[in-house]
């Protein structure tokens, strides 16, 4: 079977050379779907391990005051894939606002903690932790 002059085909390299551009293409976007779905995995990490470090500085902050020393009865519980330190004690309040008021290690009724929270993956690159200072005053009894 002949072809007619002003009949136009592809020839075998034309269709191959597309192939080629076309598999470029389609590799490029799955390329960027793979790294939008890495992304994104990474920044929800990182907002969950921000919400879990405010609910456990919750727990702390409503936990019994125990002077110049880690609060007792703290009731927390991290969800799965998520971890909390002891909390550690940065300060007591001494009375002075010279030194910011917790440069001493006396009891002047608060204490401030540093609070850490982080992720257990395994992957070092995939682990996120976030810290936390925040102040436990003395529990506060009205008067009667």
């Amino acid at each position: 079977m002949s072809r007619a002059r002003d009949e136009r085909g592809e020839t075998l390299l034309e269709l191959v050379i597309t192939m080629m551009i076309m598999g470029g293409v389609i590799a490029a976007i799955l390329a960027g779907i793979a790294t939008a779905a890495d992304t994104s995995d990474i920044s929800e990490k990182e907002i969950g391990v921000e919400v879990v470090l405010r609910d456990y500085a919750e727990a702390v902050v409503g936990s019994t005051y125990n002077g110049c020393a880690v609060p007792t009865g703290i009731s927390y519980t991290p969800p799965a894939g998520y971890a909390v330190s002891t909390p550690v004690v940065t300060g007591c309040y001494d009375g002075s606002s010279t030194s910011g008021g917790f440069s001493g290690s006396t009891d002047g009724g608060a204490v401030r903690l540093r609070l850490e929270a982080h992720t257990t993956d395994t992957e070092s690159n995939r682990q996120r932790s976030k810290s936390l200072e925040v102040v436990k005053a003395a529990d506060y009894e009205r008067p009667s």
